[in-house]
């Protein structure tokens, strides 16, 4: 989907398919150029806060899936799961930032023309969302069974009754212990 922005960001004089905008003016009857573009550092600002606000979630998501995948409580599948979904969610992540600031390097010429850009590169990015929402909404067994929902839910009721198991030694114990601790103060 971010192809047309790679593209459209590509410098080339000949290319139909390139949204490069110029913004420097050279006059024919001076030396000095000048840059027309009313683009400054906060346009760039506010690029950089849309973009933390719209996109650090799934940096941060996929960073988890990653040092989730080392876990030893999970199978080697469910590591696999999670290492490659990690992985795809953080470079995606990344390419989506990359692609939304050489575009808007390319042809944003105003501050608001940023702003604009970013949430239009940001809302196509967030259809995914909407299509995987609907199709979850229709077919709900079908996204569990694909996405593994059911198997990781199992997984975790496992661990969870484990450690239920464990919390229950661990007050055995600490009851023995404030048994011995009352008689010796007897």
């Amino acid at each position: 989907m971010l192809v047309p922005f790679v593209q459209g960001a590509q410098f080339s004089v000949s290319d139909d398919l390139s949204d490069f905008i110029y913004t420097w003016k050279c006059p024919r009857d001076s030396l000095d150029c000048d840059d027309w573009g009313d683009l400054d550092s906060t346009g760039w600002a506010v690029f950089v806060l849309l973009m933390v606000a719209f996109l650090l979630k799934d940096l941060i998501n996929g960073i988890k899936m990653i040092a989730y995948s080392a876990k030893e409580r999970h199978t080697l599948r469910t590591k696999l799961r999670f290492f490659v979904g990690g992985v795809v969610l953080s470079m995606i992540t990344i390419y989506i930032f990359w692609v939304s600031a050489i575009y808007n390097h390319a042809i944003a010429t105003s501050n608001t023309e940023i702003i604009i850009n970013s949430v239009a590169i940001l809302f196509i990015m967030e259809i995914d969302e909407c299509f995987y929402a609907l199709i979850d909404g229709i077919n709900k067994s079908w996204v569990d069974r694909v996405s593994g929902r059911d198997e990781h839910e199992q997984e975790n009721d496992t661990e969870l009754e484990r450690l239920k198991l464990e919390v229950n030694e661990l007050k055995g114990q600490v009851l023995e212990q404030l048994l011995i601790i009352h008689q010796l103060l007897e």
